[in-house]
């Protein structure tokens, strides 16, 4: 990945998955959720394509604080919407036991997992078409 560039990913279809980056033209920026109010443009981009996936730099510190409510959000919307939504997180531990928790408590979630890697989190969003 080019330095300074942040990604998201979506599913567009069975076949493809493409990789939004700033740098592409006649796309918008990647998703970022850095509070509640990021929510809807995650959901609208996670409905047009078919699914979301999300790096730890999609998401702001607030999103790994479990008691401030954010992830709870998140992934509750998603859910509601039926929206698949994958969320790469390398190192669970470091953002405490209780995120730990809520990664296990989603390893086999139908709409909602973490993957310790891209590629994990890719090939589960292909295969949800």
């Amino acid at each position: 990945m080019t330095p300074g560039f942040s990604r998201g990913l979506a599913i567009v279809d069975v076949r493809k998955i493409i990789e939004m980056t700033s740098a592409e033209p006649m796309t918008r920026d990647p998703v970022q959720i850095r509070s509640v109010a990021d929510i809807p443009d995650a959901i609208a981009h996670g409905m047009e394509n078919g699914g979301l996936l999300l790096s730890e730099s999609n998401l702001s510190p607030e999103f790994f604080i479990l008691r401030s409510g954010l992830a709870g959000e998140v992934m509750q919307k998603f859910v509601n919407y039926g929206i698949p939504l994958a969320i790469i997180v390398a190192s669970p531990e470091d953002h405490g036991e209780r995120f730990c928790e809520l990664v296990r408590e989603h390893r086999n979630h139908p709409t909602v997992r973490f993957f310790a890697s891209e590629t994990e989190g890719r090939e589960w969003l292909a295969a949800r078409f």
